[in-house]
């Protein structure tokens, strides 16, 4: 009777460890092969309002290749959440690839381009090929041979 009731706890406990797991996978993004964008930003905050418009839009137009989080900045149970990805000021956007690395952070009001370009770096072309460079990469200058002035 014992080891029944023991076999049945841990096959229960199992269970719920796979289940943390898997809630905790999925609340990071990782493994989803998404990225995400994180918004730290508090309710009074002015460049936060302003650039709003510009989040909802984003968020409409990327639908299901990215995935959005919001966090209050003034609310001190994010406190964690904020030390985890260097948070220091009101608002900030962190950008993380698709395996949940941080690879861009935006302090304040970002420009539009430069947060859209930063996710679109991360999202994965199927059967594309990636149109978009670096953001650190110059135009490409085609390379011309020497030429064999016979001096």
């Amino acid at each position: 009777m014992k080891e029944g009731r023991l076999r049945i706890r841990s096959l229960y406990l199992a269970f719920l460890i796979t289940l943390a797991i898997t809630a905790s996978l999925s609340l990071w993004g990782c493994g989803a092969g998404k990225p995400t964008l994180i918004t730290f930003a508090s309710k009074n905050s002015k460049s936060a309002q302003e650039f709003k418009p510009v989040l909802d839009k984003m968020k409409k137009e990327l639908q299901g290749k990215v995935i959005f989080k919001e966090y209050d900045f003034a609310d001190p149970k994010n406190k964690e959440i904020l030390k985890k990805y260097y948070v220091t000021m009101d608002p900030t956007y962190v950008v993380l690839d698709t395996k949940g690395r941080i690879k861009e952070t935006f302090l304040g009001k970002p420009y539009e381009d430069m947060l859209r370009g930063a996710i679109m770096s991360y999202i994965q072309q199927t059967g594309k090929p990636s149109t978009s460079a670096p953001a650190s990469s110059g135009p490409s200058v085609p390379v011309q041979p020497k030429q064999n002035t016979g001096k």
